[in-house]
């Protein structure tokens, strides 16, 4: 938990302490986000901080088993997920030297009703973007990307985490 703090941060950035009730996440890709919507769920105002100049994820695909379909239904953003998802029918295994069928298992209704919550596979660039958009519309949501996290040691108990305006990119480039 984190509150602004009244004491005078260094030049262009600021400072986060511990203190009441508002939750500072680092970070705004997927787990992140998830996080935020979690805690503001449970009641919290959040702040998320994202070292990208935008909230953006990059990579390919995920699959998601009943387990993580589960948890973006508690989050209240499975029927947002679920239009942009892809429904495979079986997961199979194969040997990797022979190639031959190891096992199958189907993903149909009965795997359904078993587990409660579909397997699903989609871009993770879709998830993050649907995370995003219900923190959006989260009254106790505040994000900020083109931030980053800045090392600075504050005298005492307290714990405190310094952050700017992000300067250049990971390559060192303005």
């Amino acid at each position: 938990m984190f509150r602004l703090s009244r004491e005078r941060p260094p030049e262009g950035s600021t400072v986060y302490d511990r203190g009441v009730s508002e939750l500072l996440v680092v970070g705004g890709g997927i787990g992140g986000l998830a996080t935020a919507l979690s805690a503001a769920r449970a009641g919290r105002r959040v702040h998320v901080i994202e070292k990208a100049p935008a909230f953006t994820e990059i990579g390919a695909g995920l699959q998601l088993a009943p387990n993580a379909t589960r948890v973006l239904h508690h989050l209240g953003i499975l029927d947002d997920v679920l239009p942009l998802a892809t429904f495979p029918k079986n997961l199979v295994m194969m040997d990797a030297m022979t190639g031959q069928l190891i096992t199958r298992l189907d993903l149909g209704g009965a795997f359904r009703a078993h587990y409660g919550f579909p397997y699903i596979v989609m871009h993770r660039g879709d998830l993050l973007s649907a995370e995003l958009e219900a923190c959006r519309r989260e009254g106790t949501i505040t994000l900020e990307s083109g931030r980053e996290r800045v090392p600075w040691n504050c005298p005492g108990e307290r714990r405190t985490l310094r952050y700017r305006p992000r300067e250049h990119d990971d390559l060192g480039r303005a």
